[in-house]
């Protein structure tokens, strides 16, 4: 898809009237936007089916729980600029589900992707507030 860039204008206007404008341009240089670099959308993704995550949204944590068999599983976490900000590779899926730490992820909206080796990949889309500690 090439570059994909996107241009914004904000004005703030004091109680004075007297106004501000800052015009702001963000670009992407993926080749394929819809596609993050490290493989968000591979190994045939089922969006929802069969992963649940919770709480939803979260602060702390966040709990996964698949059923998935004892193949090495992968788990990732990407932001919504694509990027992978967590990755596990996981020898076997544990049977209570896994758990991530997401007290340092900063607040926003995440796609979280299972995939067990040679299967489908599990995806969910996850909220992650500020933690109150």
């Amino acid at each position: 898809m090439g570059y994909t860039t996107q241009n914004f204008s904000v004005t703030i206007t004091d109680a004075n009237g007297c106004e501000k404008v800052s015009h702001n341009s963000i670009a992407c240089n993926n080749e394929d936007i819809n596609t993050p670099p490290d493989g968000l959308l591979d190994g045939n993704p089922v969006f929802g089916a069969g992963l649940s995550t919770y709480p939803n949204p979260a602060q702390a944590y966040l709990i996964l729980r698949a059923p998935l068999t004892d193949t090495p599983t992968d788990v990732e976490v990407y932001n919504v600029m694509g990027q992978r900000i967590y990755h596990k590779r996981l020898a076997q899926w544990p049977t209570e589900g896994w758990q991530i730490d997401t007290s340092n992820f900063p607040a926003g909206t995440y796609s979280v992707k299972v995939q067990a080796e040679n299967g489908a990949a599990l995806i969910n889309r996850v909220v992650i507030q500020s933690s109150p500690y």
